[in-house]
């Protein structure tokens, strides 16, 4: 059997929960670019801090970040996405990811939170929350380590 390949995503945040602001900057260099491609800036499609806000959530994941992007869009009769339309979209994609949540998912999601490491006792149930993207992948100078989703946290009731 191949060896399975897990690679970090972006870091939005560190260990510690502190911002990662060095990748937070990296995803909103990604969206600036792909928003000078349409002749549009950034402070045209975004309300001050949206972007920031937008990437946080995304855990690290671009596919995310423009998933989120075109639902805020979607959401709007006109630009800049504002704080209101950002978070109702979010309030919207946690919703959505919390369906698929049962009781040992969040109880194995708040022990990764909590410790950052693998959730080791039961490797059918991790390998079930990576694949989903409930868990999440970073690395930094110490090695790898985990995170739930951001999206989780903005769950409405809680994890």
């Amino acid at each position: 059997m191949a060896a399975k390949l897990l690679l970090p995503l972006i870091p939005v945040s560190q260990r510690n929960d502190e911002d990662c602001l060095e990748g937070l900057r990296a995803l909103c260099r990604i969206v600036h670019r792909r928003i000078a491609k349409t002749g549009a800036t950034p402070q045209q499609v975004f309300e001050d801090d949206v972007l920031e806000r937008l990437c946080r959530v995304s855990g690290g994941y671009i596919c995310n970040v423009f998933i989120f992007l075109r639902s805020a869009i979607e959401r709007c009769d006109e630009l800049p996405i504002t704080r209101e339309i950002a978070d109702r979209t979010i309030r919207r994609q946690a919703i959505d990811l919390s369906l698929s949540l049962q009781p040992r998912h969040r109880e194995a999601l708040r022990a990764v939170h909590h410790s950052k490491a693998a959730f080791s006792e039961d490797p059918q149930l991790w390998n079930l929350l990576l694949r989903n993207l409930m868990a999440l992948p970073y690395e930094d100078e110490s090695g790898v380590w985990y995170d739930w989703n951001p999206l989780i946290a903005a769950v409405p009731g809680g994890v």
